[in-house]
């Protein structure tokens, strides 16, 4: 593995610690021994995008690290490509915290007054100096940015 992926790898260990409020531990595998009562709370969640590491903390059960040499691999290369590191990233980050909603709510909210103030400015301009202005591109600018603005901030909404 190389110094790139580890050092990726420990940017997003410590980022999901931040995020979220599950404490997942830090620079974990997923090899591990669990208990039948763990392996029965685990085959209950109907998770579509099983962040292993995350749920196995998220059930609440006490977890002992144990460390170990591991070898490196005797035959054959990593079925793993980037996408799938990044989506595996996301899918812990997403599963886990609620933090990027509020962010994409707030992004959304922004946009929305930004569009109200500009679709405001478009208007004046249009009324006091109307010879400045494009024929139709007033409207359509100020409503795709308005309604873009709502439509993100309710989506984020939803799903807090």
């Amino acid at each position: 593995i190389g110094i790139v992926f580890k050092l990726t790898a420990q940017f997003y260990y410590r980022l999901l610690d931040k995020l979220s409020d599950v404490k997942i531990p830090i620079d974990t595998g997923d090899f591990r021994l669990i208990d039948k009562v763990i392996v029965k709370y685990l085959r209950l969640m109907k998770e579509e995008n099983r962040y292993f590491r995350g749920m196995v903390s998220w059930v609440g059960f006490k977890q002992v690290g144990w460390e170990y040499d591991r070898e490196s691999r005797e035959v054959g290369t990593t079925n793993f490509t980037f996408a799938k590191y990044t989506g595996f990233a996301l899918s812990g980050i997403t599963s886990f915290s609620d933090k990027p909603l509020y962010f994409s709510s707030y992004i959304g909210f922004i946009i929305t007054i930004l569009g109200f103030i500009f679709g405001i400015s478009l208007i004046l301009t249009k009324v006091f100096n109307p010879e400045s202005t494009i024929q139709g591109w007033t409207s359509i600018v100020s409503i795709v940015l308005f309604f873009g603005g709502i439509q993100h901030l309710l989506e984020s909404l939803v799903y807090i």
